[in-house]
């Protein structure tokens, strides 16, 4: 989110964590920006769903972001952005203080919503069957070849999405099980 979306990240939900038995509850990080074209505060709650298969992260992520709308989290957590903004830029800054004088976000706040689904990818196996110096040009070449399932099984998921309008960015990971890769 950093990198791709300029968007650092001010509250690292595992740094503020007590008790290393209780699970985290709403999102795994939050990260901010100040959208200079907008003039608007983006706040991305930050996702993290690693599944064996692509259609249960997808299924997890959505779950979640359902239940974090449900139960009221965006309320917790937006009290944590506005008390963590140490690594902000001035604008950012500026724009968390209104925040704090108004206790929630406004027009001109954002609530984004930044999803990494992890999954277990079988051409990594085939990948490991060529040359060592051409598997990035090979690995490019075959996700893109599979980055129209990807849109479709996301779109598919958000057509019975109650919650469409909010903001997304979904970032794919294919990952590899080393336990099926020869």
């Amino acid at each position: 989110q950093e990198a791709v979306l300029g968007a650092p990240q001010m509250v690292a939900k595992m740094e503020l964590k007590t008790n290393p038995r209780n699970e985290l509850h709403g999102s795994d990080g939050i990260h901010m920006r100040w959208h200079v074209q907008d003039r608007r505060l983006d706040l991305y709650f930050g996702e993290a769903k690693l599944e064996q298969s692509i259609s249960a992260a997808l299924d997890n992520m959505i779950a979640s972001v359902e239940a974090f709308h449900e139960k009221g989290l965006l309320k917790h957590e937006f009290g944590l952005v506005t008390s963590h903004y140490k690594h902000a830029g001035v604008k950012t800054r500026q724009a968390v203080l209104d925040l704090v004088n108004r206790k929630k976000p406004g027009a001109d706040c954002r609530i984004n919503h930044a999803c990494l689904v992890g999954y277990d990818w079988a051409q990594y196996a085939e990948l490991l069957k060529i040359p060592p110096q051409q598997i990035a040009d090979e690995f490019r070449k075959r996700y893109t070849k599979d980055l129209p399932r990807l849109r479709k099984l996301i779109g598919d998921r958000f057509k019975n999405f109650s919650r469409i309008w909010l903001r997304f960015e979904v970032f794919f990971l294919p990952l590899s099980d080393r336990a099926k890769v020869p």
